[in-house]
């Protein structure tokens, strides 16, 4: 029976707890994984599984919570009470007949005895997959007397010294002791009685890095049925292949990955009389194909690093010359073999630089529909871990930035390639919590992720765009970073997240006065900023992503919340600073156009129609009248003099309508008498 998705089993689970159904059996095995929550754990219990997969029990918060024991010290183990985890998940039914356990312990240290009561609970086990765990040789020994009807069993990376016991398991047909290291031939002598035994995994994790193949053979070990051996990144001589191909002849399969004989594009050192033994390798990129095809479905994370780090030196050196059925064929096996959940932060960076590499040159616009959804999600899942320590923001994880920055540029390229709504509202959801998230607007992730929210405001759904909370978070990281930005030569990126953050108010439904307050609040401190640090390229947007509010927002609501920083909008009217002329157009256009949804509002389209003209028009009756200006000595009497210059009507009364505005504030100036007195005020 397929198992049901997530969202398919959260959905089942609400209602079977809703309406209290019992006696439902929906599916014989469960995946917990690391956001799996109580009520997934409730509803695992009330099936009869069959096969039970924990490989994220140490990364789960609710496991941790109720049977776990942080310790303070973060280099040290934490304490699991597996035991209590496993009674938790399982009926008494399913403890009876569970086939099939597998769990991940790194980082974790379970109780003394575990291994037994395990043992005791589940009588029918066949299959055990231990990677990580804690194992001493008394846990060993306990293990291969408790479960006598085991077939497979996996002891990866325990830390075991030797394999004491093992010959009680008879029935035993995979054994996988990949990192393990022992030091003599008597610490696996007792290989020689798994006479059932089929496949055998003695790899290890390095280059050269373990002698489990010689201390094999100097046991004269013969294993009659076994099929295939693994023992990448072994150390051994061509002579000693030879022995191991002679004295195995049922062998179907060596895996050679990380040896020096499986490295080197020479034929083989050895004589093979049997013609159905093949060898695993990464010589080509055909035999990293074949490789992969092989290890995908396994928990080989070593290997199939080496094979990734492999394709991805071959497809960035020599792309060109690899055949279009090949590049196809590895396109399909990384959608159809490669499950996105990735086990380590290395193995996605090398997932990543491979999806990058074959979709070079555009050729991801010829996936089908389900293959661009795959690597939409693979690259979401990728950009979800932040690349920064949390506790010293000014560490950056290298692996994870290059993971984050290739993800990114993928997500964009996809966004070109006509996008569902759903894609657009996800994608854009990601890039909010990357900029939320980090602290550095210089950071690759961030600036694309920018980019990605001005490239997504035109297609995103309205329920997206009305979620207020949103507007209240990058408003927050604005007022945030306005200092560091502006003592940045670059404020391209602000400016971006100033129109996203304009944009999106426009596209909503629903006006939240508030929201509306706030993003002005935010562009008048930037103004503010922007004039301390004499950035005119950053007022001169800022003006106009408030002339765009401005013609958004009702009349009363203008009135009330711009008269408070009517100082901030005219003195660039007087002192437009290095841009002049430009700076100076724009604070005019933002002022008539207040003007207009004001006091203006009987010839509001008439205003906005000429807004350009009439602007022009002030500017020049301010440079006309300069001798006049500033020979007015109170700010009242300076807008007087503008407003009498004028000579058209609409520059007349929107002279009028300034001084209004200045005669409202005359205990506190609009204009500071000595910018008014000074010369540079005009320029």
């Amino acid at each position: 029976m397929t198992p049901l998705s997530e969202q398919s089993l959260r959905e089942v689970s609400t209602l079977i707890e809703q309406n209290k159904i019992k006696n439902v059996q929906l599916f014989d095995e469960f995946a917990q994984n690391e956001k799996s929550e109580a009520k997934d754990f409730s509803l695992a219990f009330s099936q009869n599984l069959k096969k039970l997969d924990m490989q994220c029990v140490f990364k789960n918060k609710y496991l941790l919570r109720k049977y776990g024991e942080m310790s303070e010290n973060e280099a040290r183990p934490f304490a699991m009470n597996i035991v209590g985890v496993l009674k938790h998940l399982l009926n008494p039914e399913s403890r009876k007949g569970l086939l099939q356990l597998r769990f991940i312990g790194y980082k974790l240290q379970f109780p003394d005895g575990w291994v037994r009561e395990v043992g005791t609970m589940l009588p029918s086990l066949e299959c055990l997959d231990i990677d990580h765990c804690p194992l001493n040789a008394r846990d060993f020994m306990d293990l291969c007397n408790s479960f006598a009807k085991l077939k497979k069993l996996s002891v990866y990376g325990t830390g075991l010294t030797n394999i004491e016991g093992i010959s009680e398991l008879k029935n035993l047909e995979l054994f996988n002791i990949s990192d393990v290291k022992f030091e003599s031939k008597d610490d696996i002598k007792e290989l020689a009685s798994l006479t059932k035994l089929r496949v055998l995994n003695i790899s290890g994790q390095h280059e050269n890095d373990l002698n489990t193949l010689q201390l094999y053979l100097a046991n004269d070990c013969v294993l009659n049925e076994l099929r295939f051996i693994d023992i990448s990144f072994n150390t051994f001589t061509p002579e000693e292949l030879q022995k191991l191909v002679e004295t195995h002849p049922k062998l179907m399969m060596i895996s050679l990955i990380g040896t020096d004989v499986g490295k080197s594009n020479e034929k083989l050192p050895i004589n093979i009389a049997n013609q159905f033994l093949k060898f695993t390798t990464v010589r080509s990129f055909r035999d990293c194909l074949d490789a992969f095809k092989f290890y995908a479905d396994t928990y080989s994370v070593r290997t199939i690093d080496t094979i990734f780090e492999t394709i991805n030196y071959i497809l960035s050196e020599n792309y060109e010359q690899q055949s279009p059925s090949e590049l196809i064929e590895c396109t399909a096996l990384m959608f159809d073999k490669f499950e996105i959940r990735v086990m380590t932060k290395n193995l996605r960076l090398l997932a990543v630089r491979c999806f990058e590499q074959l979709g070079r040159g555009k050729r991801f616009e010829m996936w089908d529909a389900r293959q661009k959804e795959a690597a939409t999600n693979f690259m979401l899942l990728c950009v979800e871990e932040d690349y920064r320590d949390l506790t010293n923001p000014d560490e950056l994880d290298p692996d994870l930035y290059e993971t984050h920055c290739i993800a990114w540029k993928f997500l964009l390229h996809l966004l070109y390639t006509v996008p569902t709504q759903p894609f657009v509202d996800l994608v854009t959801d990601h890039a909010i919590h990357t900029i939320l998230s980090s602290p550095e607007w210089t950071d690759i992730p961030v600036q694309i992720s920018i980019f990605i929210l001005s490239v997504c405001l035109d297609q995103l759904s309205p329920s997206f765009v009305t979620y207020a909370t949103r507007h209240h978070l990058l408003l927050q990281q604005v007022n945030r970073y306005i200092m560091n930005t502006f003592s940045m030569p670059n404020t391209t990126f602000l400016i971006q997240i100033v129109w996203t953050i304009v944009d999106l108010h426009k596209k909503s439904n629903e006006k939240d006065d508030y929201v509306s307050r706030e993003i002005i609040e935010t562009l008048m401190r930037c103004i503010e900023y922007a004039r301390d640090f004499h950035n005119d390229f950053v007022q001169k947007h800022c003006f106009k992503a408030l002339e765009e509010l401005a013609l958004d927002c009702p009349e009363e609501f203008l009135d009330q919340t711009f008269h408070s920083y009517s100082s901030s909008i005219f003195l660039p009217v007087i002192r437009p600073q290095s841009m002049r002329q430009n700076l100076r157009l724009q604070a005019i256009s933002l002022s008539i156009v207040l003007y207009a949804r004001t006091e203006g509002k009987e010839r509001m389209e008439h205003l906005i129609e000429t807004k350009d003209d009439l602007a022009n028009e002030i500017c020049v009756v301010i440079g006309k009248n300069r001798s006049a200006l500033l020979a007015a000595r109170d700010p009242y009497d300076f807008w007087q003099v503008l407003s009498d210059s004028n000579k058209t009507s609409d520059a007349m009364h929107w002279g009028i309508w300034v001084s209004k505005y200045c005669k409202h504030d005359r205990n506190s100036p609009l204009i500071p008498m000595q910018i008014i007195e000074s010369e540079r005020f005009f320029y």
